[in-house]
């Protein structure tokens, strides 16, 4: 019984054969226009070896081996169809002709049928002319389309690094440190001696100036303590004047009683027997007791003026408490708070006994003081009457101030020293409260030789201690590093004491890169600094 010869057909219009229902050829064979066309040139189909690459005279049709067939090495047979006709056209293996097809012989009854192995000493296809020079021409192709263009090397150019002159400027060296702005002067206005408020003439806002009148008091005992002191004096200044002519009168007495006493001895020494020594001594006794009444009189003057003065004090004395009951203001300023209202009765301040209410808050307004807390480090650069630039956030402005005194010793607990700073208010646009930024000028030198900060190097080592270094481009534009040392330091540039002279190229890009030596390119780079816009 003989096996059915196994059928392969095309699985899609590609041509994809297969035989049965598992895949035969793993590659896709030839369109049937593609095959009509090459069985129509009546060219030979050969194997170009012993695996079964088959080629069609000197072109390869099949690429495909027959070992990717898992098959043995077979022999395409077709079966004409109906309405076809046999061709010249013959696939040859080892020499051996097979049937010839028509374009339209190629269908679904196409057969695949397995043939044996050539013999060894079977012929082999002798190459034509033709087909060698195909294969030359094949190679040369192959060799021209191989063949890439290989770019010859180019020199790398030197790197450009941005470089920038030593120069000298203006160097400063500046702390900023934050408060709050208070007031110059700012206390609570207290009465004196109690009483109710009869007069109130501020309120909230009100600007006032020195010794204004901020309220009245009405205090009743004071203005009847001020009448009997007014009485009181009119006594004593009575007193004085019956003083006074009480001592006019034994003046005039003792006057008398002495012209007597003098003209009785007078003749008592020139006529002794004309008057009687008793005489005499009566009216020496009237002169003396004269004289001792005209002193007492005297005391009796000055003890009136004694009194008239102490009730002239005393006056004076209720007059000034009495005055205390108009409030002014000690200093011009302006009121921040206000306590009492009219009728309000005021305690005396000078009484700890009872719980006193302020009558306003006043606030000296054209000078502020910011008291600022500056730390161990820099209390060796502070010194009274020094610059300090006062930059308040709110307002966008900076104001200008000077450091007006300092305490001499460092606080235990914090480690700084209380420093203020008096900034003048003249615009009044300063309030009291506003937070504040002080920049205090430590150090400041003029002509400096400087670079900027980012083109040098800082390191510290235990051993050498801090060391710094730049990196320069000499005249013949090397890279060379040189150690400096510094000076004073500001947030963009360092002063240079000694490394650099005035003029040297001073790499300020990336260095990391560089070696020392390195041929580059300079580039003259003007360094950017940013500074907040001050107004």
């Amino acid at each position: 019984m003989t096996a059915p010869t196994p059928t392969a057909t095309p699985a899609s219009a590609e041509g994809d054969w297969t035989r049965g229902d598992s895949r035969v050829l793993p590659l896709r064979a030839p369109t049937p226009r593609s095959v009509s066309s090459r069985i129509q040139a009546h060219q030979s189909v050969t194997p170009a070896s012993a695996e079964g690459d088959w080629t069609r005279g000197d072109s390869r049709v099949l690429p495909f081996r027959a070992r990717q067939l898992r098959l043995p090495p077979a022999r395409i047979t077709t079966t004409p169809a109906p309405h076809a006709t046999p061709t010249e056209p013959r696939l040859l293996r080892s020499g051996t002709a097979a049937p010839t097809l028509s374009p339209t012989a190629v269908s679904r009854d196409t057969r695949v049928s397995p043939i044996p192995h050539d013999p060894p000493d079977a012929p082999r296809a002798t190459p034509t002319p033709t087909l060698i020079a195909t294969a030359l021409c094949a190679l040369l192709l192959t060799a021209c389309a191989g063949t890439t263009n290989t770019p010859a090397p180019t020199q790398t150019p030197d790197p450009t690094v941005a470089v920038t002159k030593a120069s000298r400027k203006n160097l400063g060296r500046t702390i900023t440190l934050s408060s709050e702005l208070v007031p110059f002067q700012e206390i609570e206005v207290y009465a004196k001696e109690s009483g109710y408020v009869k007069e109130l003439n501020v309120d909230y806002g009100s600007r006032v100036q020195a010794n204004q009148i901020l309220a009245t008091l009405e205090i009743p005992e004071l203005l009847s303590q001020l009448k009997q002191d007014d009485a009181a004096i009119k006594n004593a200044s009575d007193q004085i004047t019956h003083s006074e002519n009480e001592l006019s009168r034994v003046e005039a007495q003792h006057k008398v009683a002495q012209l007597q006493f003098d003209r009785l001895n007078g003749v008592a020494k020139s006529k002794p027997a004309l008057v009687a020594q008793q005489e005499v001594d009566d009216s020496e006794g009237k002169a003396l007791a004269s004289a001792a009444q005209v002193e007492s009189a005297k005391s009796n003057l000055l003890s009136s003026q004694s009194l008239l003065s102490a009730a002239q004090a005393k006056r004076e004395h209720d007059q000034v408490m009495f005055d205390y009951t108009k409030i002014t203001a000690p200093f011009a300023g302006i009121v921040t708070q206000r306590y009492a209202n009219l009728g309000t009765l005021l305690q005396a301040g000078t009484n700890s006994s009872t719980q006193a209410m302020p009558l306003v808050r006043l606030s000296e307004d054209d000078k502020f003081r910011l008291v600022i807390p500056v730390p161990e480090n820099y209390v060796r650069f502070i010194h009274v009457g020094d610059p300090v630039g006062v930059t308040v956030p709110s307002l966008n402005r900076t104001f200008p101030g000077t450091v007006a005194r300092f305490s001499v010793d460092v606080m235990q607990d914090t480690r700084t020293m209380h420093t203020e700073v008096d900034v003048l208010n003249p615009n009044r646009l300063l309030l009291p409260g506003l937070y504040a930024q002080a920049a205090v000028t430590l150090e400041h030198k003029d002509n400096a030789l400087s670079v900027p900060l980012q083109a040098v190097d800082q390191n510290s080592n235990a051993q050498t201690g801090n060391t710094a270094a730049v990196d320069v481009v000499d005249a013949s534009n090397k890279i060379a590093k040189r150690p400096v040392v510094l000076g004073i330091q500001t947030d963009t540039d360092a002063e240079i004491l000694s490394g650099l002279a005035e003029g040297d190229l001073v790499v300020v890009s990336d260095r990391s890169s560089l070696k020392t030596g390195q041929q580059v390119r300079t580039q003259v780079t003007q360094v950017m600094q940013y500074k907040e816009d001050k107004k």
